[in-house]
């Protein structure tokens, strides 16, 4: 059984998406802004929304096609140096990380990924704190600060990543036993 997929903002060049293919998961559909739509639909075939789909709060809409992982890259436009300053938060493209996690929220798969700047961590924002509002109810979570060369890219980019697993509905139990039979807390979150 494949891992069913839905990219949230891949990037201009739908870099998850071909990860996603290459890493043999089946990619369910893709949600773009309008400009990045036909660079995606180009690259790759698949049902793609340039519009939030109206159905994402009606669990049963995706039948047997709900996601198992939600993986994306929203822009870094209003977070980067690179653009000019170090944090634009009148910029409206900066929504996009807080529809990334509205979507997890509403969806709710079994895990996400979402990977930004490491500025999008690095500076005091509204933005990092309602994602992590959005999606700390429902998901034990864990970020970090990683350079994309050390996992193989030719870049030497610093990026913040965060990941998830959807908490158990019944916890049993909060203790974690490892082989040598001492146990640790089970972090909630991270």
């Amino acid at each position: 059984m494949k891992i069913k997929t839905v990219g949230i903002v891949n990037g201009c060049s739908g870099h998850w998406h071909q990860a996603a293919q290459d890493a043999g998961l089946k990619v369910l559909w893709d949600y773009e802004p309008s400009w990045q739509r036909e660079v995606i639909e180009h690259n790759f075939d698949g049902k793609i929304f340039s519009d939030t789909p109206q159905f994402l709060n009606n669990e049963t809409a995706f039948g047997v096609d709900k996601p198992d992982l939600i993986c994306g890259s929203p822009p870094c436009t209003g977070f980067t140096p690179a653009a000019g300053k170090a944090y634009r938060p009148e910029l409206e493209i900066n929504n996009y990380v807080v529809e990334f996690s509205k979507i997890v929220a509403a969806i709710k798969p079994k895990c996400f990924l979402m990977e930004e700047v490491k500025n999008f961590f690095l500076i005091e924002n509204k933005f990092f704190k309602t994602y992590i509002k959005n999606i700390q109810k429902d998901y034990n979570y864990t970020h970090d600060i990683v350079n994309a060369f050390d996992y193989g890219s030719p870049q030497n980019r610093h990026r913040f990543v965060i990941a998830g697993i959807l908490k158990p509905e019944n916890i049993l139990h909060t203790k974690l036993f490892y082989s040598d039979h001492i146990y640790e807390e089970y972090p909630l979150h991270m």
